[in-house]
């Protein structure tokens, strides 16, 4: 059967999911987190791509990101490619580190972006791993309350000063500006009170 199109976000912003094969362990300590990351940024500038929220998970990923179409596939090879590598050298293997097709998930309005990260932050709360956000080391969570990241883009969804990008689709930034500038607190608290297992999901496609 041949595979389903990728749904094309009019955003450019998308929730991803990375899952490893047979659920296979990614992280083992915490060289290989700060690995990943250090290649999640190099792919970030290499692409062109911009970063809203990550979780990193014993063995998936969660990311919240903009890229064009073009690129999003370009972006998750190389990203994939290069850890697996790096890590199948590290502990000696030589079988497959990622699932094939990585999930996508498009983000086109601005209750879908904030419910997205909420649940993306939320998700070592909901696997039992800590019992906040706040709490765990290997997410953007902080980012929004003051931690620097300079991996995340928090310009148009926190109370920076800045313009968000021209590239951001009109609709998004201005419902997003009204919503969450300076006030993204308060705005992601309503999305809090909302079951843990929210995902905000509409069109996605595992490609």
């Amino acid at each position: 059967m041949p595979r389903k199109p990728r749904a094309i976000s009019f955003t450019g912003i998308y929730h991803i999911i990375l899952r490893s094969v047979n659920q296979h362990i990614i992280f083992e300590e915490d060289s290989d987190y700060q690995k990943f990351l250090y290649f999640l940024s190099d792919c970030k500038t290499k692409y062109d791509i911009d970063i809203f929220a990550y979780c990193l998970m014993d063995n998936h990923i969660h990311l919240l990101i903009y890229s064009t179409p073009d690129t999003l596939s370009s972006f998750f090879q190389s990203l994939g490619t290069r850890f697996a590598r790096w890590y199948n050298t590290k502990y000696r293997r030589s079988v497959h580190l990622f699932q094939e097709r990585f999930f996508s998930s498009v983000v086109e309005d601005i209750n879908h972006y904030l419910s997205t990260l909420v649940y993306i932050h939320n998700t070592p709360v909901k696997a039992n791993i800590c019992p906040k956000p706040s709490e765990y080391r290997w997410s953007s969570h902080n980012a929004f309350y003051g931690q620097k990241n300079p991996l995340i883009d928090i310009s148009f969804s926190h109370n920076e000063p800045a313009t968000p990008s021209p590239r951001y689709h009109p609709n998004v930034i201005s419902k997003i500006i009204m919503l969450t500038n300076p006030n993204i607190k308060a705005s992601v608290a309503r999305f809090e009170c909302f079951p843990s297992d929210i995902s905000g999901t509409s069109s996605s496609t595992t490609t």
